[in-house]
């Protein structure tokens, strides 16, 4: 699929900052002239003001819709700052602050009985000014208390409280790039900030029980795992980081700064001065709540509410509720971009919040090349992989080796308060197809499936669940923790290919399936690098050795038994190696690349995932590509364009031989598959291969690489040509997996075949079946099933996957 990329208005984003520093909401900017002689009038009005005696020291100020007299409850003019805090003159629920620092100037106006308020700031030339600001990107105002709930007040904090020093050193990410402390032990505003009108304040402790602290942290954690941001319990963790990367969160009975709220904070104030934001629910989940609401708003996030029924918070649908809404009365809220009926803020809630931290760097590879391997014992029990799905277009890939039987895998999110609803994929080794597709009823999935021996992937992603409109979410923010845990069949280690430590077969031996090996996981397996000395090679299966780590450096092709790799120069020096079947044609799926630039995939009609949103001169790169004969090969490469085609090129070693270029039709459609392909001549060998868009707008969902056959035969008769192997191609099923409908796809015009179940037993019988005919399966149960294939000369197996009707 194509989408329009959104630099040119990244761009333009980036040139606003300096000017409008925190998003110009009206038109109605009043220029206040230079910082220092903005400085210099406030000065002198307060000068006039204590000249006159008043008690109270008023200033008038002008904003873009009225005059307005600022009762100053507090002032500093030393150390290069200058701070004006305190409340609009005789007008209730008021407040303001000014602020000039290293020649920055920060502050706000807010009326919240009028919903209306005004924000100071400063632009890159160093000029001050003023202008109307939604309310609601200031300041939360009237965050709900959790109904029912129980706030506790001084003294019953005080009854409660008592010290637990293993919950006060928690953390969620040591290392990251900022910090926000959950505060529960009291804390001590110093005067001088925008709270309280400028005043000092002793916050009481929160008087919560250990259990809740540790609910509470579990909670907001998870919320922001997605992010490089250490959530933390520690004092001493938050003073080591500079003050422009921390945010502290205080829980605490003492409401002054918002009284009758669940919470409040200055939004956009992560970082500023240390000026803290306050949660005043001193419960587990409602106070974790209202913590990652409260430090949302920090972090930039406006409120999410509705416009019908006009309301501030929407307290969700279904078991499903907004973060920046209420979220204390359903079991899963997320981050939100407003895809819920009548929303009233659209704003992308990830992406503010990584303005200011950042997301976290990925833990697994996305692709089949850079999937992480996961082991097992002689009794089946695999190696437990943790990950985290930190962006909505990340999925974690993972590989395994196993024999035949039944497979056994949880994968799990947080035992409680999490955001990740997860998302399972089963894929087969050999040709990369997807067999199976796993989602459990709540947030946690469980993979069960009969799989014959050999290597297998699965990818771990983040879904939604009903309608986002109206009972459910996106996949949007289902982001956060998973474990992997289960049980597969011991034997996979035997293997189709086995290296010995000796030659003659001698010293210890290690098994391996189908599949790529690194040499981390040849060392998970017991094989040490440059170890190897001779090597077994099962009919039908080849082996690509590689002199270095990540199928780099020199290669060597086996596809039998061989006593000593010295006679070949290597002996001792395997580091890497990839196990396949010796077939006529070699098939890569496109999002199998171990390396790209500006791509994204998406799940295919044909089966699994195709790579799109391709413009130009994005790319991809595919590892260890072997052509183990120098002459002619065709290359075919599977493609879809909804509107005018584009144009590709591939070549070998990183663009060193160019193999040629192809136009590409539209062909009507993202999902709507044509086949092009072209000649080429290569030196026998194991390349990096890639494709480049030359010009951009098309999916590519596979290339497919033919050894073509010799043109004369032994007797010289130039009339009688040698079958080129592409008649023996591997057919496509599609959709797979299917709940009525599968359709074939073969070179040739006709085959015959069947359908059997996991036990050998045969579920259809199809005499005759023509290329593309659609097959009805409408009649099976839901499973995995092995479709066989027969052609004149050969036989194939494909497995399908059975769904509900």
């Amino acid at each position: 699929m194509k989408k329009i990329k959104q630099l040119s208005i990244i761009t333009f984003a980036l040139l606003s900052i300096g000017w409008y520093a925190h998003g110009q909401q009206k038109n109605d900017v009043v220029d206040l002239g230079t910082i220092g002689a903005f400085q210099q009038s406030l000065q002198e009005k307060i000068e006039k003001s204590t000249s006159q005696s008043r008690q109270d020291m008023l200033l008038g100020v002008q904003t873009p819709k009225q005059q307005l007299d600022l009762n100053v409850k507090y002032q500093n003019d030393e150390n290069g700052e200058f701070t004006l805090v305190g409340s609009v003159d005789n007008v209730k629920n008021s407040s303001f602050y000014i602020k000039l620092v290293q020649g920055e100037l920060r502050g706000n106006i807010v009326l919240k009985d009028q919903k209306l308020a005004y924000e100071y700031f400063s632009d890159a030339s160093g000029r001050a000014y003023i202008h109307e600001k939604d309310i609601d990107k200031v300041l939360c105002i009237e965050y709900p208390a959790k109904s029912g709930s129980k706030v506790l007040d001084m003294a019953e904090s005080e009854a409660n409280f008592e010290v637990a020093e293993g919950v006060y050193d928690l953390q969620s990410l040591p290392g990251a790039y900022g910090c926000v402390l959950l505060d529960f032990d009291g804390y001590y505003l110093p005067p001088g900030t925008g709270w309280v009108n400028g005043n000092a304040l002793n916050a009481a402790h929160s008087g919560m029980s250990d259990a809740q602290i540790q609910e509470a942290w579990d909670l907001i954690s998870e919320d922001f795992r997605p992010f490089n941001v250490n959530i933390t319990t520690s004092q001493a963790v938050y003073d080591s980081y500079p003050q422009n990367r921390r945010q502290r969160c205080v829980f605490t009975p003492t409401n002054n700064a918002a009284a009758g709220a669940g919470g409040v904070a200055f939004v956009g104030g992560f970082g500023y001065q240390d000026w803290p934001c306050w949660v005043f629910i001193l419960s587990g989940k409602a106070g974790g709540e209202a913590a990652s609401h409260e430090i949302g708003h920090t972090l930039g996030l406006g409120h999410d509410g509705r416009t019908n029924p006009s309301e501030g918070y929407f307290a969700g649908h279904g078991d499903w509720a907004p973060i920046m809404g209420v979220g204390y009365y359903k079991p899963i809220s997320q981050w939100s971009r407003g895809e819920y009926a009548y929303a009233n803020n659209t704003e992308d809630d990830l992406s503010i919040m990584a303005g200011y931290v950042g997301f976290r760097g990925d833990d697994h590879g996305n692709n089949f090349g850079s999937a992480t391997n996961i082991s097992s014992n002689g009794a089946g029990n695999i190696d437990m992989q943790y990950g985290i799905i930190e962006r909505t277009g990340d999925q974690d890939m993972f590989r395994f080796t196993c024999g035949t039987g039944n497979v056994y895998l949880d994968i799990n999110t947080v035992n409680r308060h999490g955001d990740l609803d997860v998302l399972v994929r089963l894929y087969e080794g050999s040709t990369g197809n997807q067999i199976g597709t796993f989602n459990g009823g709540g947030l946690n999935t469980r993979l069960e499936a009969y799989l014959g021996a050999g290597t297998y992937y699965i990818s771990v992603d983040g879904t939604g669940a009903g309608n986002p409109s109206t009972n459910g979410y996106s996949d949007y923010a289902s982001l956060g923790s998973f474990w992997i845990s289960g049980t597969i069949p011991p034997g996979g280690s035997g293997g189709v290919v086995t290296l010995y430590q000796h030659c003659s077969y001698g010293g210890y031996a290690v098994g391996l399936g189908e599949g790529s090996y690194t040499l981390a996981d040849l060392e998970a397996r017991g094989l040490a690098n440059d170890d190897a000395s001779s090597i077994k090679v099962q009919a039908g299966y080849q082996a690509t050795i590689y002199w270095e780590n990540n199928f780099q450096g020199s290669t060597l092709v086996k596809t039998g038994d061989d006593d000593c790799l010295v006679n070949e120069g290597f002996n001792d020096q395997l580091s890497s190696i990839v196990v396949s079947r010796v077939t006529s044609s070699s098939v890569i799926e496109a999002e199998s690349y171990s390396a790209m630039a500006g791509v994204e995939l998406e799940n295919c009609s044909e089966g699994g995932q195709n790579v799109g949103y391709i413009d130009q001169g994005d790319w991809m790169a595919y590892n260890g590509i072997n052509f183990p004969s120098s002459g002619t090969y065709l290359i075919e490469y599977r493609v879809a364009s909804a509107n005018g085609g584009g144009r590709l090129s591939s070549d070998l070693n990183a663009g060193a031989t160019i193999l040629g270029e192809l136009d590409i039709p539209g062909t009507g459609g993202w999902q709507n598959w044509t086949t092009i392909s072209h000649t080429v001549n290569v030196s026998a060998g194991t390349y990096p291969f890639g494709i480049y868009a030359q010009v951009g707008g098309w999916n590519i969902n596979w290339i497919r690489i033919t050894k073509q056959g010799s043109i004369l035969n032994n007797t010289g008769n130039t009339s009688e040509l040698i079958k080129s192997e592409t008649e023996k191609i591997d057919p496509v099923i599609y959709p797979n997996p299917a709940k009525n409908v599968i359709n074939v796809s073969f070179s040739g015009e006709q085959a015959k075949g069947r359908i059997t179940n996991t036990l050998g037993q045969t579920v259809m019988e199809l005499p005759a079946i023509s290329n593309q005919e659609p097959i009805d399966i409408s009649g099976l149960k839901e499973g995995v099933y092995l479709f066989e294939i027969e052609f004149d000369q050969s036989r194939l197996i494909k497995r399908i996957v059975k769904q509900a009707n």
